[in-house]
């Protein structure tokens, strides 16, 4: 049977806790953290942490949930108007809004 490890991950700007949600192939992981004042997303990656965190959130909350094995990201974001979920691929943002949706969209995996 394998030697099992366990690894605790700890955004350092958390204050309130950090949820690792999604982690590909190449061992990255992405999730989010609390702050004070937010949820900001983050992409662990090399052990590196950087935070992600849609441009038009604009209710302090981006939580990204699932990555591919491309390091494209995908995940929700709040604003006025409600959920809407986005991809991030290249430095690039992307929403992604189901026209049928009442509740809002969140993009949970790719």
């Amino acid at each position: 049977m394998p030697v099992q490890t366990f690894t605790s991950l700890n955004d350092p700007l958390a204050i309130q806790g950090t949820q690792a949600v999604g982690i590909n192939a190449a061992g990255d992981i992405v999730g989010f953290y609390a702050t004070a004042t937010s949820i900001n997303g983050f992409l662990l990656s090399g052990g590196a942490y950087t935070t992600i965190v849609d441009p038009l959130d604009t209710k302090h909350l981006t939580q990204p949930l699932g990555i591919n094995t491309a390091g494209q990201i995908v995940g929700r974001y709040d604003t006025a108007s409600g959920d809407h979920g986005f991809l991030l691929s290249g430095g690039t943002y992307t929403t992604i809004d189901d026209p049928s949706a009442t509740n809002g969209t969140q993009a949970a995996a790719i």
